[in-house]
Formats: C-alpha cells, sequence, structure tokens
C-alpha cells in the first residue's frame, strides 16, 4: 500500500508527521463512537414551536405559514420563476448539532415529516469523527431532538452520500493517513435506524472532495481529488432494496479534474459550480465556473456546456434548487474567507442557468457544509467550518420561502419538457503554505 502524509481533510493540505487535525490546532486525530459520545445528549434541545420565538432571542426561527401545494410545486422540475415561492431569509436554530465539517447530510421523507441524518466528518477539536446523527423533521419544518446511530466503519471526512433505494450509500473521504476508494450501505430499517454498514466496493480511485447524486436505484460520484490528482472520471452503481451495490462502472467524463464543488441534478441535467481544477496541495483559486451537463439514456454524463458564472469563486459551499432556480450558498471563496452569503441563478426552459444574484445570507459564515436539504419551504444549513483550523460552529440555519400573501400559484409561464428516460473539499487555508516534500515508500 501507498505510503501517504499525514493530512489535513480540508482539500487535503498536508500536516506532515501530525496529527490529521493539525493546521495550526492540536488534539486527537481522530474521534470514534467508541471513544465518547458526550457530545451529542446536550443536543437534545426543544425544538420551536411553529411562528414562535425562543424567549429573549432576536435571532430565533420563526416559520413562515407551509402552503403544501407551493412547497410541493416549488420543489418538483415544473417549477418556473414565475411561481409565488417566496422570498429566501435564514435564521438560527436553538436546535444545536454535533460540532462537525466535512460531512455529509442526507435525508428520508414520510408521511408525517423527514428525517436528516449526517455522517462522518471532521472538526479542529476532535480530528476526524464516525459518527451518525439523526434528527427528525416535523411537517412544519421544525427539528425534533438528535438520536445516534449505526457509526461507520471508520472516521472520515470529505466523504459523498446518498439515500439510493432505501439505503444510505456514503463512498470515499479522507482518514488520518489515506485517501479511500471504498463504498459502504446501509439500509434504513422501518423506525428510520440504521442496520449494520456492509462493504459496497471500490469506486474505482481514491477520492474526496468528490461530487455526488441519485435519482432512482442509481447514485453517481463525480471527480473528486487524491494527493497531486485530480480526478475527471464519474462512476455510477445500483442499489438493491436490500442495500447491495452493484460494481461501480464507469459513466462518463467531467469537463475536467474538479473536486469540491456542488452537483445539483434537476430533470435530466446536471449542474456543477465552483469549485477546484488543480491539487488542493498547490493552493489554487476557487473556480467560479458553472456548468450543465445532461444525463444521457444509458445513464452516463455528458453534453457539457457553460454556463453564466458565480459571482465570486467558491468551493466547498452548498448548492439547491428550490422555485425554477439554482441556489449557491456558503462556502469559502477566493480572499480566502468564510462565506455567509446566499446567490440565485434562473433555470430557463431550455435548461440554462441566467446570472447569479446575490438574495439571502447565513446568520453565520461557514465552508464545508456540502449539502443543504430541502423541505418543504424550508432549506437547511447544518454545522460547518468557521476558520481555517477547521474549527466547528454547532449552529443550525434554518431557511423559510416565506410564502405569506402568495397562497395561490400562478400559472407556468414556462413549463419545461423532461425527455423521456429509463428509470433506472477543501482546503486548510490557514496558513496558505506549501506542502512539505512527499516521502514515497
Amino acid at each position: 500500500m501507498r505510503i501517504q502524509r499525514q493530512r489535513h481533510p480540508s482539500l487535503g493540505l498536508s500536516v506532515a508527521l501530525l496529527p490529521l487535525l493539525a493546521c495550526g490546532s492540536g488534539g486527537n486525530a481522530a474521534t470514534t463512537h467508541a471513544q465518547v459520545d458526550a457530545s451529542l445528549p446536550s443536543l437534545h434541545l426543544p425544538a420551536l414551536e411553529a411562528g414562535k420565538p425562543e424567549a429573549g432571542r432576536a435571532d430565533a426561527v420563526v416559520d413562515a405559514p407551509v402552503d403544501a401545494f407551493n412547497a410541493a410545486v416549488c420543489n418538483s422540475g415544473d417549477a418556473s420563476t414565475s411561481l409565488p415561492c417566496g422570498t429566501l431569509a435564514f435564521s438560527k436554530s436553538q436546535v444545536l448539532s454535533r460540532a462537525r465539517n466535512h460531512h455529509v447530510t442526507v435525508m428520508t421523507t414520510g408521511a408525517t415529516g423527514a428525517t436528516f441524518y449526517t455522517i462522518g466528518g471532521f472538526d479542529g477539536a476532535n480530528g476526524t469523527l464516525d459518527f451518525v446523527d439523526r434528527i427528525p423533521v416535523g411537517a412544519d419544518g421544525s427539528l425534533g431532538s438528535w438520536v445516534s446511530d449505526t457509526p461507520i466503519p471508520f472516521a472520515t471526512g470529505g466523504l459523498v452520500g446518498e439515500v439510493v433505494s432505501g439505503s444510505i450509500v456514503i463512498a470515499g473521504g479522507t482518514g488520518i493517513t489515506e485517501v479511500y476508494d471504498q463504498a459502504y450501505s446501509a439500509v434504513i430499517q422501518p423506525d428510520g435506524s440504521l442496520a449494520a454498514w456492509t462493504a459496497a466496493g471500490t469506486v474505482g480511485e481514491p477520492r474526496m472532495h468528490a461530487g455526488s447524486f441519485s435519482r432512482g436505484n442509481t447514485m453517481w460520484i463525480l471527480g473528486g481529488f487524491d494527493d497531486q490528482t485530480v480526478w475527471s472520471d464519474i462512476v455510477s452503481a445500483t442499489v438493491a432494496t436490500d442495500g447491495t451495490v452493484s460494481a461501480w462502472a464507469a459513466a462518463g467524463q467531467l469537463p475536467g479534474p474538479m473536486s469540491h464543488f456542488t452537483v445539483t441534478m434537476l430533470d435530466n441535467y446536471v449542474y456543477l459550480t465552483g469549485g477546484e481544477s488543480q491539487s488542493a496541495f498547490d493552493n489554487p483559486p476557487e473556480l467560479a465556473l458553472t456548468w450543465r451537463g445532461q444525463i444521457e439514456a444509458d445513464g452516463s454524463i455528458g453534453d457539457w456546456t457553460t454556463m453564466p458564472p458565480l459571482v465570486t469563486g467558491e468551493a466547498t459551499h452548498g448548492a439547491f434548487y428550490y422555485g425554477g432556480y439554482l441556489y449557491v450558498c456558503g462556502g469559502i471563496n477566493n480572499v480566502p474567507t468564510q462565506e455567509d452569503r446566499c446567490w440565485r441563478s434562473p433555470i430557463g426552459v431550455d435548461h440554462a442557468l441566467g446570472t447569479f444574484d446575490e438574495v439571502a445570507s447565513l446568520p453565520i459564515a461557514r465552508g464545508h457544509v456540502h449539502q443543504l436539504p430541502v423541505f418543504g419551504t424550508h432549506v437547511y444549513s447544518i454545522a460547518g467550518a468557521i476558520d481555517f483550523n477547521l474549527d466547528s460552529t454547532t449552529e443550525i440555519d434554518i431557511g423559510v420561502f416565506d410564502t405569506m400573501n402568495t397562497m395561490k400559484a400562478a400559472p407556468h409561464a414556462h413549463p419545461r419538457t423532461t425527455p423521456s428516460l429509463p428509470a433506472t473539499h477543501h482546503k486548510c487555508h490557514g496558513a496558505r503554505k506549501a506542502s512539505p516534500p512527499r516521502t514515497e515508500p
């Protein structure tokens, strides 16, 4: 096995001969579920009653009325920018997260609400994490209490993950000494808890800060990097209802090598924003580029077309779709500093992006929140890195699309048509210093 330098998971910058959480901070190189889980019970805070802020807190969440019809339409691929899908504004939730960044957040939905699972990650005080925590989300968007779930097989950050066929599938990421090429799956049981994690094959290359998305019974993984190599390949696999994952196979190529970017799927199109095209060890600038690709009938992704750029170069940010727009929030910019701004771009009838405009801001600037799950008229930013030592916030910010006085949806001005198809991160910018010479075995 190739011996790698010990690394910081923030874009993988090397911290030679120091624990993983280095970049100027000290502590344990990894924290596992078996070692300590003392931080989670204190997070069992009562959720806010809908519409009632916590006494004495001006920053508490105040939910706007939820119009179920608007939420359903605005979350669909048929939504257009002419719909009254509301104005986005974020507030702090009184419910806290475990301190973490470089984690994965995935969501399942049901008749009475949703469940979020936050998986793995890193924290400057605790190193890489193997924790899996889940929290129920009420039909009104309010958060319940966190519960510890089945930990992942080893502590890792910068991994990808998706819910596919009733299982959670994760892959890649970095530990203390190496970047992983392995995938694992865990079946979601009827009570929402996870069964044991099962090995699900290699994703072809060791990769962290890759992108991923899923549709039907298929998961795609795009790009990522390992030390000096930034990947441009795409792989995919299908997942059976018992959690069995097929062999990962080639599924196209990116426009070029990419890591630390966002992936958003709408209809048969895939949108990429920002990221990096060179090794994080070289401290490259964050990209402002955006791309649109198409999912072909054979499941491969191609036909990449450049779209209007972001307002600033961005990496380790999050993105989501709502109401005919692609939204981009947070991350790390070219200054470099953590971002609190959110931008959006209209998606046209031809699925092309328009100009990005600033529309909202997070209560706290943060990077390495790679997923922003949307449920109803709410979008959630959970934890994240607040500095270049990868110290984490425990804050959860909830964005609400305020639909007051827009209880009737306008007609679709530009309904989209979808071709028929078969079903089927970042750098420790902290010092911006060069990596020490590589030592080979």
